[in-house]
């Protein structure tokens, strides 16, 4: 499952969960779920339900995403703790297939080291040939605070369809193989 996060911090200690976007990267007929409300612990547990779909789990749950290692699923898991949300073993035993650690050569077993951390999920779209977003995630918090619900969803929509594209391009040069 693709997905990626709105929050209203770059903390999960201090911030929250605003709005989940989930897709099938195999299904791309399926349309992009988006989840959110204005009470968190709704979206976690939607979220975690999501995870423990029977046709996820029979071929192995692949969590994919851009930079899904250092941000996402951290400040995913630090919030199920603050408002007591059970995280399913599907998450703890998930694949996790970070694009942007793949973009970076980690994957290649190069040495991690953050100021090699290079390119946004947007300046990706700008070499795709994709529309780049006018806002970053941080505008994500504006619409948050002014329930400017729409736009917020449509934000999270358009970065998992970044992050979509980016999937099929790394699969087409061979950096990524069918899990």
């Amino acid at each position: 499952m693709l997905f990626d996060i709105e929050t209203t911090s770059l903390s999960g200690m201090d911030g929250r969960v605003t709005c989940i976007a989930c897709m099938d990267e195999d299904d791309k007929e399926e349309k992009i779920s988006i989840l959110w409300n204005e009470d968190e612990k709704i979206i976690l547990e939607t979220f975690f339900k999501m995870l423990c779909d029977e046709e996820l789990l029979k071929n192995n749950l692949v969590l994919l995403g851009f930079n899904i290692k250092s941000f996402d699923i951290p400040f995913i898991v630090k919030r199920a703790i603050v408002n007591e949300v059970f995280i399913p073993e599907s998450l703890l035993k998930s694949q996790i297939i970070d694009l942007r650690d793949i973009c970076n050569s980690y994957e290649l077993h190069f040495e991690k080291q953050s100021t090699a951390t290079k390119g946004t999920l947007n300046e990706w779209a700008k070499i795709m040939g994709m529309e780049e977003k006018t806002e970053d995630g941080l505008k994500c918090i504006d619409y948050f605070i002014n329930r400017e619900w729409d736009k917020l969803k449509e934000h999270c929509q358009y970065d998992v369809e970044i992050t979509s594209e980016l999937y099929e391009r790394l699969k087409k040069i061979g950096l990524i193989k069918k899990y």
